[in-house]
């Protein structure tokens, strides 16, 4: 198995992903733009999906529960700064071309999995 899997870190904001896989993976980054889920949708083959696990927020101007420390210090940084909601996220994975085969589920409070297709 070790020989199928590649692992690439990446700088979100400034680095080139490779390209042709078939899965990536999204856990528990807590970042959110439609600049990196339209370089995660180029860097997958034709029927490839992103496994998303996240932090999404409740609710418009508030961080989950489970993220409260993180919201606070990114408000020090930016305090414009927000944790997207769930409708926020799937908009930017449905205008970064990611389609939804089925609904997300809940893993925790305030941690949600779902899959999206290319």
């Amino acid at each position: 198995l070790a020989d199928r899997i590649s692992y690439y870190p990446v700088e979100f904001e400034t680095s080139q992903f490779p390209t042709g896989f078939d899965i990536a993976i999204k856990c528990d980054v807590c970042f959110y733009t439609g600049d990196l889920f339209r370089k995660i949708h180029n860097s997958l083959k034709h029927g490839g999906r992103l496994v998303f696990a996240e932090h999404i927020s409740p609710d418009e101007y508030s961080t989950p529960v489970t993220r409260v420390e993180w919201g606070f210090l990114d408000t020090l940084h930016d305090p414009d700064s927000s944790v997207p909601t769930l409708a926020q996220v799937r908009d930017m994975l449905t205008q970064a071309g990611f389609s939804f085969q089925s609904d997300h589920q809940i893993i925790r409070r305030g941690m949600y999995f779902f899959e999206v297709w290319k």
